[in-house]
């Protein structure tokens, strides 16, 4: 699988990086959108776009309407920095329509607007799915900001 990532933060890049290659996966790194755009433009090879909104020189949104625009139908998943408010809607590419208000962040922690993804493992051997929230966290003097959360068992009930 050849992958593209669309990524500005360099420490989020890496990471990613060295995940997906240590799968097995080749993967190439553009830092701006309209890095993205020429090589979506000059390589058909590709098998995923994970693609940051909020690059410099082109938004994420304008490289996937204009790769959507070229008739490309390559899967892509977005990744960008967000706070904690979602809503639940459709997006077709070009436009995301809310079906929901915006549903405000986890309790107790909206005011720190401290998770901004999740992680969900589904192949626990007993048959579990857990889930892990990634945080962002102020640690002063630390070589990091970011931690994830204590494991969280999915029901349905």
């Amino acid at each position: 699988m050849r992958i593209l990532i669309a990524e500005d933060d360099q420490v989020l890049a890496d990471g990613l990086l060295r995940a997906l290659r240590g799968a097995g996966a080749a993967v190439d790194h553009v830092a701006s959108g309209s890095e993205a755009d020429a090589a979506l433009m000059t390589n058909t090879e590709f098998d995923l776009l994970i693609l940051d909104l909020g690059l410099p020189k082109m938004h994420g949104l304008e490289v996937l309407k204009k790769l959507r625009a070229r008739g490309s139908s390559l899967p892509v998943l977005i990744l960008t920095a967000a706070d904690s408010d979602y809503a639940i809607g459709t997006f077709d590419g070009t436009t995301f329509t809310p079906e929901t208000s915006r549903i405000h962040g986890v309790s107790g922690l909206a005011k720190m607007r401290a998770f901004y993804a999740a992680q969900t493992f589904s192949d626990i051997p007993d048959g579990r799915r857990i889930q892990i929230g990634w945080c962002r966290a102020g640690s002063p003097g630390m070589p990091f900001n970011q931690c994830m959360s204590l494991p969280s068992e999915l029901t349905l009930r």
